[in-house]
């Protein structure tokens, strides 16, 4: 009669149980990796988009360019839902523009919530207005 030895043919259940155990927090590192990708991405998304819209005010307003600026009134938009708000003032009389008349400042800014914080991107522009016919004298 031939004896075997009781030879390691397999893994112990103590060695498949930290294997799996290994597996699974490599999975979780993962899946929370890809998480924080994707709300980075859908920040980025709807900042893109709130940009696109702040350079579409700015489009309009210069097609009504001799409209009257004061009629310009915040908006809302939908997707991704923002409040786009626009202000225009002089141009600082004290820098180096000092000299220079008919020069505004515009501002638009659009405003969001996501993922439970405000957002807010603002984008500035000067702008020199030519006096309209009332306001030049001969």
């Amino acid at each position: 009669m031939k004896h075997f030895k009781a030879h390691n043919m397999g893994f112990s259940l103590i060695e498949v149980v930290v294997a799996l155990l290994m597996v699974s927090l490599i999975i979780i590192a993962l899946f929370n990796t890809e998480s924080i990708l994707l709300k980075s991405s859908a920040q980025t998304a709807h900042h893109i988009h709130a940009l696109v819209a702040i350079q579409n005010r700015f489009a309009e307003i210069d097609e009504n360019a001799f409209s009257r600026i004061s009629k310009i009134t915040d908006t809302t938009i939908t997707d991704p839902p923002a409040v786009i708000s626009y202000t225009t003032k002089p141009a600082a009389q004290n820098g180096s523009l000092q000299r220079v008349e008919n020069m505004f400042v515009e501002k638009i800014t659009a405003s969001w919530h996501e993922f439970g914080k405000d957002s807010t991107v603002a984008v500035i522009r000067y702008v020199y207005r030519p006096p309209t016919h009332k306001e030049r004298v001969p």
